[in-house]
């Protein structure tokens, strides 16, 4: 019985990793969006606009290839996040799958034994 708690348990943690990374997925989901967003806006201007960036409380000039650089990298960063986010969901699931069975096969056994101690008790 303590296996099969123990097993729920390590099954149940499972499920919450995932949970937790389908919310940070979705989270870099968002950012993808405004980052492709501001992406094509950049791709709009010419490279001699003038474009500012927030820092903090601050807004500094910024060159229109710096900032389409940076808006490029930073979504290669996401992508590579939610890819990095997918193998692991995967991994947790394959995981979860396995134990999920493997309980299962315990819990009929047990049941099994169950019924046999029964009936041999009933014989009596």
């Amino acid at each position: 019985m303590e296996v099969l708690e123990s097993g729920m348990k390590e099954l149940r943690s499972l499920q919450k990793e995932h949970e937790q990374l389908e919310e940070n997925k979705r989270q870099y989901m968002v950012s993808a969006n405004e980052n492709e967003m501001v992406a094509k806006e950049l791709a709009l201007l010419e490279d001699d606009a003038v474009v500012y960036k927030m820092i903090g409380p601050a807004l500094v000039r910024q060159e229109v290839p710096a900032a389409k650089q940076t808006v490029q990298t930073r979504l290669e960063f996401i992508k590579s996040e939610m890819q990095r986010i997918d193998k692991r969901a995967a991994e947790i699931q394959k995981t979860a799958t396995e134990k999920r069975d493997k309980l299962m096969k315990l819990q009929q056994r047990l049941n099994a034994e169950r019924q046999q101690q029964m009936q041999r008790a009933q014989k009596r």
